[in-house]
């Protein structure tokens, strides 16, 4: 699929920023939104509502609704490697990642 496609059928998808092609801040990225849950977590640390974000982690998917090969691996290595990505002051909750 071109750059001009993808703009015809969903304006507004993409910003042409010159020698920078990127997603519009309206787009929401999973990725994006787990690193983001990872973050809250290392200033929420033992304080705030961790289990909240801790379930919210657990139920994260990448690309919900793809069956490519690549996305079924990438999906595994998400659901591997959340935990080990956790600041060391968060707390462990037995049986949520």
């Amino acid at each position: 699929m071109t750059v001009h496609l993808v703009s015809r059928q969903v304006p507004g998808l993409l910003i042409n920023g010159g020698a920078v092609l990127s997603l519009s801040d309206r787009v929401d990225v999973d990725l994006y939104r787990v690193r983001s849950h990872i973050r809250e977590l290392s200033q929420i640390g033992v304080q705030g509502n961790a289990a909240s974000r801790l379930n919210q982690l657990r139920e994260a998917e990448l690309l919900p609704g793809w069956y490519d090969d690549w996305v079924l691996s990438e999906q595994v290595r998400l659901r591997k490697g959340a935990p080990a990505r956790l600041p060391d002051n968060c707390p462990r909750v037995p049986g949520a990642m």
